[in-house]
């Protein structure tokens, strides 16, 4: 039995329909997956009053109560938003920011100015690299390593569009055993979620009491952005922003806030959803969001116009996980024991079915390909024109838990896009490495890392592929089945074998 993130702090749920219990979606006769993989149109739906793209009123959180006070905060003094008001977005005209973020005009920077420092940025990142790296040897010239830097560039723009993959995953074989990390606690109960920013130096965590901090991962500095004492909702789940500006965060009380992480204060919060919001993705680079809920919805967001775009229908229960690397495609998965590959563009998606219990988090390795853990213990890999697993391991994690459960369900799952390795969390004291090849249907584990306790979240550096972070608890993040007490409510920083980077 799946209970949710809101049944497991006594919020009142109405039932769900069973798998296949919901309406019935009738499949397009068009071009679908190559061998049999089903193809459905998606069902959209408008804003509430019919219009497409509105902005919806953002929502007001009012203080109260104390909260543990170990963490620096970024704000004590200002109001937060929690709860929605019911103005539609033509009400908002020019009002002033309620998160307490910046209003002026003139300081909001638009999507081509983005891109344009984006690439600024990235190549004085490249160019310092490379430089750095040639400081030793005095045969280097410019030519060389501006020869470097190209090829790095078209590298990544490969990886953007899919065309670029590594096996990497086989190199971790032969490395030495890891040392059992050492987490550090911030949260008062168990974290549910974990962001990692692009530059790797700065992570997010939130949890069941609410909290939000910012972890400096070269200084280990966590500063609280949700203001001292205030009653904060429990936060089910986060995305952050390819450039690292936005973060979003949705949880039991239906809402999308929207926090500038510049500023540390929240400066949109959105209604829409009708249940709470249980995972949340980037599409890529870009500032298109999907979000997903309880009400078995995906919805899609605009954060450069802060606009709600649309809704996307299919599930017939409660979605738990959602990833995505293009606004064009997004993964989601759910309590249906279904994953859908949404087609945002062709108005169709892809069901897919193997696991036989609620699945808990997927994870996209290319554009096609994509992993899933479940409830029933097992970690499938998946591609997108075949509509069955194309390798599965039972038991991934063991037959049993350290906190008791029958088994070891998945709960977080990290990858590096465009590479075969993923690595997989659960409750047995380990996070697992694996090498991910669709081409020869396998599935293979190639490390281990010992982590105590709960593993709620995996993020493992892309760039310099040198460490992860992962969110450990007591709990897991979807209920309160079973305790670990050996679990700290906080973040571990796992180094990496070396080796890694290309």
């Amino acid at each position: 039995a799946h209970v949710s993130m809101a049944r497991a702090h006594g919020a009142e749920i109405a039932p769900r329909p069973k798998a296949g219990a919901g309406a019935a979606v009738k499949p397009m006769k068009r071009g679908g997956a190559a061998n049999g993989a089903a193809t459905k149109p998606i069902k959209r739906g408008g804003a509430a009053n019919g219009a497409a793209a509105k902005k919806l009123k953002p929502a007001k959180r009012a203080p109260s109560a104390d909260l543990d006070e170990n963490l620096e905060s970024a704000d004590e003094d200002e109001e937060q938003p929690a709860r929605a008001r019911g103005k539609t977005a033509g009400q908002m005209g020019n009002s002033s920011d309620e998160g307490g973020g910046s209003s002026d005009e003139e300081d909001a920077e638009t999507a081509d100015e983005r891109r344009v420092r984006l690439a600024r940025t990235m190549l004085a990142k490249l160019e310092a690299a490379k430089r750095t790296k040639a400081a030793d040897d005095s045969d280097a010239d410019s030519d060389a390593l501006d020869a470097d830097i190209n090829r790095e560039l078209q590298k990544q723009a490969a990886v953007a569009a899919g065309r670029h993959f590594e096996r990497i995953a086989a190199r971790l074989k032969e490395a030495p055993a890891a040392e059992p990390s050492q987490p550090v606690r911030a949260h008062r109960r168990s974290p549910t979620c974990l962001v990692l920013s692009a530059d790797e130096s700065t992570a997010f965590t939130s949890s069941k009491d609410g909290d939000l901090v910012k972890w400096d991962l070269e200084t280990g500095k966590r500063t609280r952005l949700t203001p001292k004492g205030a009653r904060c909702q429990p936060v089910a789940a986060m995305a952050l922003s390819g450039d690292g500006h936005l973060l979003a965060t949705g949880g039991p009380d239906k809402l999308l806030h929207i926090w500038d992480t510049r500023t540390g204060k929240c400066v949109e919060s959105f209604k829409g959803h009708r249940d709470g919001l249980t995972a949340l993705a980037f599409g890529g680079r870009k500032n298109e969001l999907f979000t997903a809920a309880s009400d078995r919805t995906v919805k899609i967001w605009n954060l450069d116009e802060m606009t709600y775009v649309e809704t996307l229908f299919g599930h017939a229960d409660a979605i738990t996980s959602i990833d995505s690397l293009n606004p064009e495609r997004a993964i989601s998965a759910g309590v249906d024991r279904t994953v859908r590959m949404w087609k945002v563009l062709e108005e169709t998606q892809l069901v897919f079915n193997g696991h036989k219990a609620s699945i808990d988090c997927v994870r996209m390795l290319t554009h096609n390909s994509f992993l899933t853990g479940s409830q029933d213990g097992s970690l499938c890999l998946w591609i997108a024109t075949r509509k069955k697993p194309v390798a599965t391991v039972r038991n991934a994690h063991g037959p049993g838990s350290n906190a008791g459960a029958p088994c070891n369900w998945i709960s977080a799952i990290g990858a590096l896009p465009g590479t075969d390795l993923a690595a997989t969390g659960a409750a047995d004291g380990h996070v697992r490495f694996w090498r991910c090849d669709a081409e020869r249907n396998s599935l293979e584990q190639v490390y281990s890392i010992p982590v105590p306790g709960f593993v709620n979240g995996i993020e493992i550096a892309q760039t310099l592929r040198r460490f992860a972070v992962v969110a450990t608890a007591q709990e897991h993040r979807l209920g309160r089945w079973f305790v670990d007490p050996s679990g700290k409510n906080g973040l571990a920083i796992v180094p990496l074998p070396p080796g890694l980077a290309s």
